[in-house]
């Protein structure tokens, strides 16, 4: 599973996840920065 962290989400919390094995994957990441709450819920 993959998991979406929004802007909200601290860069430190998603490297530490990462190392953890998680798939996370940040708006940063997608290109999406600065989208609208409902943009990323759509996603």
């Amino acid at each position: 599973m993959r998991i979406l962290a929004d802007e909200n989400i601290p860069l430190s919390v998603v490297k530490a996840l990462r190392e953890k094995g998680y798939d996370i994957v940040t708006l940063y990441d997608l290109g999406k920065k600065g989208i609208t709450d409902e943009k990323v819920s759509l996603m």
